[in-house]
Parts: structure tokens; C-alpha cells; sequence
């Protein structure tokens, strides 16, 4: 999807189908069909998509832009007689400037004028490549079943290389300058820029970053902690499974079940962050807007060593609906 939700892209890879599709109707812009599509990627601008098609022996990449299912270039490479399962993931940038492939093991860098490679790197194999690039198309990061690597746009040749176990990378600021990455089962936030880990998450986490660098969210199974970008954690509440956030790391969107919750991340001395909570049940959505304070960070008065991130005064999402109740019958 677009990051303004103009445009949603959708694969029906059983029939190997792309969709391209205009919030404001369910009519397609348009469709385009071929064997073995397996991968697809949208601009964060709704601009363009890439998507990738193999078969046993063979791939190719399509190039699209948003106004005809007529690729603007079109690239096909042969994977040989390889005995092994082809691997593969497909990425683009925000502005669809440049499209990045890992594909068996090797990277390939594509601009968005033509089919000509600018660059490829063997980065090794692994059974579950995936691929990202920062919001400008400066940086990309890709991975190989012992490490991850990232590269500029301008070489093949790795920047840096960090170890990890069945590395993945899952979010860039829009400088690229942090990277959240998942590595076994835990995220790290790490500021390759500066060397240095930022955020280790718990065991089975996940993670991304603001696209100002701001803000960290790391969470696993309902639990939510944000840090800022030196890695000292803010807050923390109970939230879900998924999570976005904004570019200025002020907003959280989190989904767990069958409720979404959307709330605001601020967290200053004398600033009292409020809750907007949007709680689905059913087909029945139920919005509530409240000014009851959350999280709430004292003003400091012991040293910066000892000071504990602040959690809800509310355990449970009953307590804070009565306690709105309590203050609306109040007024």
C-alpha cells in the first residue's frame, strides 16, 4: 500500500495475478497476469511496482508504473539447472527510483529508467531472502542465512556486515542510518552509522523504527516498549501483534485479535500524552476519544540511571472505559 493509502497492491500468486487497486473503488486500475509471479513491491509513493515471475530455470522482473499494467522494462535471467528450491524477495524505494532483488543468493540493483543492472553482489544463499532499502534509495539491506549486509547505492560492495542467526531486516529511518533487524527469534535496533546497538528486544520480538529515527518500538505478544534513538526507553503499554508507526514516531497504530488501537507516543517532562483507542468487535467499531493520562513521566528528579519507564495506570482496557465513564458523569 501507498504510505498516504491511495493505492493498495495486491498478488493473487495461486494464479500468479497483480492487482493494483484505488482506495475509492474495487474496480482494479488494472491487472496483469503471469506464470510463477512470486513477489511484488509497491513505492511508499504509489508511483510504481516491481514484481518478480519464476519458474524451475528462470526469472523475470517487471517493472510497472501506476497508470497501465504494461511493464516499463522487463529483465529475465536464467537460474540454471539448479537442484535446489530458487529463493527470492524483491524491494523498492519510496520514490520507486530503484528496485533491489536477492535472488538465489545474489543482489541485484536496478534504477527505474531501464532493464541494465547497475550493480550485483554475491551475498550468499539463504532459504528466506528478504530485501530492504531506505526511504531515498541510499542504503539496502539484505541477508544470507549467517549474516545481513548493507550496501550504498553506488557499489557492490558491502558497507557492513552485521552476524546474526537467519538475519532479517525489518525497518529503516529514512536516512538509513538504523536498522531494525530480526535475528533468530529477537529484533535489534542498531545505528551502523555510529556502530552501535541501540535496542536488543525480548526473546520472540519484533521491531521498527520512526522514519526521523525517534522513536523504537520493539513488541512481542501484546507487550509495546518505545525507546528513543539513543535506546533509553520512554514507555511502555500492553498493545498487539503488528504495529506501524508514524515518521515523526509521535503515533502507534498496534492490531491484536480483533481490536486496533492507535495512540499517541509523547512523553516530555509536564506533558500528558492522550489515548485514542479504536476497538473493533465484530462489525461494530467503537472510537473513543479521552484526555485521561496514560503514560505520564515525572519530572526528573533523580538521576537518569534510575529513572523507570512509566506504564499505564490502567491494567486492563475495562478499567480505562470505566474510568472515562467516571470522569464523563463527573463533568
Amino acid at each position: 500500500m501507498s504510505s498516504d493509502g491511495l493505492y493498495i497492491a495486491w498478488g493473487a500468486l495461486n494464479n500468479g495475478s497483480l492487482y493494483l487497486f484505488n482506495r475509492r473503488s474495487a474496480v482494479p486500475i488494472w491487472t496483469f497476469s503471469s506464470a510463477g509471479l512470486a513477489s511484488f513491491a509497491m513505492s511508499g509513493n504509489g508511483e510504481y511496482l516491481a514484481a518478480l515471475a519464476k519458474t524451475t530455470n528462470a526469472a523475470t522482473i517487471f517493472f510497472f508504473g501506476r497508470t497501465s499494467n504494461i511493464p516499463l522494462w522487463a529483465y529475465n535471467m536464467s537460474l540454471g539447472n539448479s537442484q535446489f528450491q530458487v529463493s527470492y524477495n524483491i524491494g523498492i524505494s519510496y520514490e520507486g527510483s530503484l528496485v533491489d532483488v536477492n535472488l538465489n543468493g545474489t543482489l541485484y540493483l536496478f534504477s527505474n529508467r531501464n532493464n541494465q543492472t547497475i550493480w550485483r553482489s554475491n551475498v550468499g544463499p539463504t532459504p528466506a531472502p528478504s530485501v530492504l532499502a531506505s526511504a531515498a534509495g541510499d542504503y539496502f539491506a539484505t541477508n544470507n542465512s549467517t549474516g545481513l549486509s548493507i550496501f550504498g547505492r553506488y557499489s557492490n560492495t558491502s558497507l557492513t556486515t552485521l552476524a546474526g542467526t537467519y538475519p532479517r531486516p525489518r525497518s529503516f529511518s529514512d536516512d538509513g542510518s538504523i536498522l531494525v533487524y530480526g535475528s533468530g527469534s529477537q529484533a535489534i535496533a542498531y545505528d551502523w552509522f555510529a556502530k552501535k546497538e541501540l535496542v536488543r528486544g525480548d526473546p520472540q520480538s519484533d521491531g521498527v523504527v520512526s522514519g526521523d529515527g525517534s522513536r523504537i518500538v520493539m513488541f512481542y505478544h501484546g507487550s509495546i516498549r518505545i525507546y528513543d534513538r539513543a535506546g533509553g526507553e520512554i514507555c511502555n503499554s500492553s498493545g498487539g501483534f503488528e504495529v506501524a508507526i508514524s515518521r515523526n514516531g509521535q503515533y502507534i497504530a498496534t492490531l491484536n485479535h480483533n481490536s486496533f488501537y492507535f495512540m499517541q507516543a509523547i512523553a516530555q517532562p509536564d506533558q500528558f500524552p492522550y489515548l485514542i483507542i479504536i476497538v473493533s468487535v465484530g462489525a461494530s467499531i467503537l472510537v473513543a476519544v479521552t484526555g485521561i493520562v496514560v503514560w505520564k513521566r515525572r519530572r526528573a528528579t533523580m538521576p537518569q540511571s534510575q529513572k523507570k519507564p512509566h506504564k499505564s495506570r490502567f491494567t486492563s482496557w475495562s478499567e480505562l472505559f470505566q474510568a472515562q465513564t467516571e470522569m464523563q458523569e463527573k463533568l
